[in-house]
């Protein structure tokens, strides 16, 4: 069965459980709960014999922490995003690794939510996509300690200064500040040979290189994590987030 056929089969599920009317059978946008049709698509995918496509779809699928309210809410306030619904499902056909799909749940319900703008919607789309099992575990050998990793990262975030924590009074809890040292220590963690693709994505940024007139060579380009790395790695990576702090 040829995938056109199958986008449009899981097009005409979508339409029916939404009662949206599009230009085509490829035009109908999630305006239902994704839950309430999850179970139809993903058995209709696995009788295609895309084992691989089916686990992936059904993965998004149950990532994708949304209900009929929220998606329908966001699908009247933008009349131009009918197609995504379809067009993600097209995207999961380019991936074959369970963390892609659940990455992609992850960003579409952010999406969904107005937490993120199409802008960075696009941008996650591309990274994920372009993940491979190697760069996973090489991305999984670069992340911070747990007490960072298990707590959303609002990409806003100010650092509580020394000044505050060494005053008189403060307002904030030892946890807060071991949390804010932490993460201001791994934003400062240098790191040579970082991959090409952390750099592209915006992951890594390069530090100043300090030149003396001595030098016989260039010092090693070195390269540190960025803010949106940590962000990453809270809400795409390791979490399934629907929290009110997430910022664009």
């Amino acid at each position: 069965m040829s995938k056109v056929h199958l986008l449009k089969k899981i097009a005409t599920i979508v339409g029916k459980n939404t009662g949206l009317a599009a230009a085509d059978s490829i035009s109908f946008g999630l305006g239902s709960a994704l839950k309430n049709i999850a179970g139809e698509i993903t058995s209709y995918t696995k009788l295609t014999n895309d084992a691989l496509y089916y686990m992936q779809v059904r993965t998004f699928l149950e990532t994708a922490d949304l209900n009929q309210e929220e998606v329908n809410q966001f699908f009247e306030k933008n009349p131009d995003n009918l197609r995504l619904g379809v067009e993600i499902f097209k995207i999961l056909e380019q991936t074959y690794i369970e963390k892609q799909s659940q990455m992609i749940g992850r960003a579409f319900t952010l999406y969904i939510l107005g937490k993120i703008n199409r802008k960075r919607l696009d941008h996650l789309v591309h990274i994920i996509t372009s993940l491979n099992q190697h760069l996973i575990n090489t991305l999984e050998d670069y992340l911070p300690e747990e007490a960072i990793t298990t707590k959303e990262f609002d990409l806003d975030y100010e650092s509580i200064g020394f000044a505050t924590i060494f005053g008189e009074s403060t307002d904030y809890s030892k946890e807060e500040i071991s949390y804010d040292r932490k993460v201001w220590k791994f934003l400062g963690n240098k790191k040579k040979n970082v991959p090409q693709e952390f750099i592209n994505w915006g992951f890594y940024q390069a530090t100043d290189v300090s030149l003396t007139v001595d030098l016989e060579k260039l010092p090693a380009q070195e390269h540190e994590p960025t803010r949106f790395f940590l962000w990453f790695v809270t809400l795409i990576m390791k979490k399934n987030y629907k929290e009110e702090e997430c910022t664009q």
